[in-house]
């Protein structure tokens, strides 16, 4: 796989992940698509032409893309749409996620809030809250 497609894909996907320290997100997320490439492929696909459109390349940093949403709204608002069509694909990743961070003792919350659900994983379960926004 082309790193810039891991880069974006965590850069996309990090609104929605929180955890104490950004790194420990992009390393659970790397690590998570290295176990199932299913789902990297699955997201890779989502969000093929947000990269295009971006006209990404391979150095293109996480802080760039971040810089270049915020001067893009539409793609941002893009992504966030293809978030909320794909709900369970995101908690399936979460899942991925918390099952190698209990290893660890680590774990990963998501913050979907601006799609009306938050999944939380605080003894490395997940569970589903449903948000009145």
């Amino acid at each position: 796989m082309e790193p810039i497609t891991m880069t974006a894909i965590n850069a996309f996907l990090l609104p929605f992940l929180q955890k104490g320290g950004e790194k420990l997100v992009e390393k659970s997320v790397e690590l998570a698509f290295d176990s199932r490439r299913d789902l990297l492929d699955k997201f890779r696909s989502i969000f093929h032409d947000e990269i295009v459109t971006l006209n990404l390349d391979q150095s293109s940093s996480e802080d760039e893309i971040s810089s270049i949403l915020a001067k893009r709204p539409e793609v941002l608002r893009a992504i966030e749409s293809k978030v909320a069509q794909n709900e369970n694909l995101l908690s399936e990743l979460v899942e991925v996620i918390n099952q190698s961070a209990h290893e660890t003792g680590a774990s990963v919350t998501i913050n979907a809030n601006k799609i009306g659900q938050v999944v939380n994983s605080p003894q490395s379960t997940v569970v589903q809250h449903i948000e009145n926004l």
